[in-house]
């Protein structure tokens, strides 16, 4: 099982809003008594928040960062890659479907298309625009079948 911990401070709000650092990935086995480890997301993944599995591939929505961290479980430990850009501001609930990633923009409202293949950066294209009463945060994404 697999965990995103934001890893927020005290903000000027009065809320945990600030990043306090890298965000981290408590991994839990549920085979082994539930035995918790963390990994780190590095210093390009600032608020992790959702999560999606393609593949072997789980990838990390990094909200303060604007960017997504493929992490490779395909090892013995996950192993986070390079931070890459979505094309949006601020990403937050991530789905995959016949091959394609859709995550959501906390910032716009809108929902971004991605290429997950890893061979270069994700290029995007926005396929659910902000509302024209203005701002609408898209709160989550699924594909089903």
């Amino acid at each position: 099982m697999y965990v995103a911990l934001a890893n927020l401070k005290l903000g000027a709000w009065g809320y945990y809003t600030d990043p306090a650092g890298n965000g981290k990935l408590a991994v839990i086995d549920t085979a082994a008594d539930d035995a918790v480890t963390f990994v780190d997301l590095g210093p390009g993944c600032t608020n992790a928040g959702g999560l999606a599995l393609a593949g072997g591939v789980l990838w990390v929505a990094c909200g303060a960062s604007g960017t997504l961290v493929p992490v490779d479980l395909s090892g013995g430990a996950p192993a986070p890659g390079d931070p890459v850009a979505f094309g949006g501001f601020a990403p937050g609930k991530l789905a995959f479907c016949s091959g394609s990633g859709y995550v959501t923009d906390q910032w716009s409202g809108t929902v971004i298309r991605f290429d997950p293949s890893g061979v270069e950066a994700p290029a995007s294209a926005e396929i659910c625009p902000m509302s024209d009463a203005g701002w609408a945060w898209a709160a989550d994404i699924e594909c089903v079948p």
